[in-house]
């Protein structure tokens, strides 16, 4: 029989007025609420269960056989999925389905993940301006008001599936392997010194943020590249890679949104847009392709 872990706890979020949050779950942090109720998170035992994490190493699959909530919605779409069951009470699980989340990357990547977790729910129960465009029946949003939140280990309990980047000929550019925890934090490790050598300390220094991307794409470093796969030959676009796991692609290795450019953090490229659970065992899914 297998026991899926949960490590440590679970939060209640109640939140009220005047909290801040920043950012998505790409290097997001989590609000600034004053209290929480601390509850712990029960065990799941199934042997019937066919979510488990793979043995070991990174696993390709079909991207059409992964079940979940995989990308973040685009060009003023909304969120298409079904509504999460409700949050646990005090001394439960959290209950098969799918779940939006907020992430937090620790400075060491191979630290616990801190998640928050909140419900999709029907965008006709949100109030008006919560959804992009809301008038799908079957459009989803996020309900805010309440949460839990988990530290999840990258351990070999957790299962992990990562929609990286292909871009072979064709209209299909999602490239998704399974792993555990292990393989995550490995991979999120190697990006985040990669990209903090590569990009960052060279920004630091004074180098000009184009001239960077220009030399990496000339000469390729530390597992980053140009991505030269049609159709997506965007200039500027860089792909990093990593044994065995799916292409991570950085559209743009530094935020432009700043004057002077700013270079984030190399784990800023693995998404998180949800968690799913199945037979009582978490799958988090990581997003680091293509976006629009």
């Amino acid at each position: 029989m297998r026991s899926r872990r949960w490590s440590l706890s679970v939060a209640v979020a109640l939140f009220v007025s005047g909290c801040s949050s920043t950012s998505d779950s790409s290097g997001s942090t989590l609000p600034d609420d004053g209290a929480t109720t601390t509850i712990a998170v029960a065990d799941s035992t199934d042997p019937s269960t066919t979510a488990t994490p793979p043995a070991g190493g990174w696993t390709r699959v079909d991207v059409a056989t992964i079940e979940g909530v995989l990308y973040f919605p685009c060009c003023g779409s909304d969120w298409y999925a079904n509504a999460s069951p409700p949050l646990p009470t005090e001394g439960g699980p959290l209950l098969d389905g799918d779940y939006f989340v907020r992430a937090t990357w620790a400075d060491d990547p191979s630290d616990p993940l801190e998640v928050e977790v909140f419900r999709f729910v029907s965008c006709a129960t949100l109030p008006e301006g919560s959804c992009a465009d809301g008038t799908s029946p079957d459009a989803i949003g996020v309900d805010h008001t309440n949460s839990v939140r988990l530290s999840l280990a990258l351990d070999a309990e957790l299962r992990v599936a990562l929609i990286g980047f292909d871009g072979d000929e064709g209209d299909d550019v999602a490239d998704a392997a399974l792993a555990t925890g292990v393989e995550l934090a490995a991979l999120a490790a190697a990006v985040e010194h990669a990209h903090a050598t590569v990009f960052a300390a060279r920004l630091a220094a004074g180098e000009d943020a184009q001239a960077i991307v220009e030399d990496v794409k000339a000469n390729p470093i530390d597992g980053f590249g140009v991505n030269r796969r049609p159709p997506l030959t965007l200039e500027g676009q860089i792909t990093f890679s990593y044994p065995g796991a799916p292409l991570l692609l950085f559209e743009s290795p530094f935020n432009y949104d700043t004057d002077p450019p700013t270079a984030g953090r190399g784990v800023d490229v693995l998404g998180i847009p949800s968690i799913s659970v199945r037979d009582g065992v978490i799958t988090l899914h990581v997003y680091a392709g293509f976006y629009s």
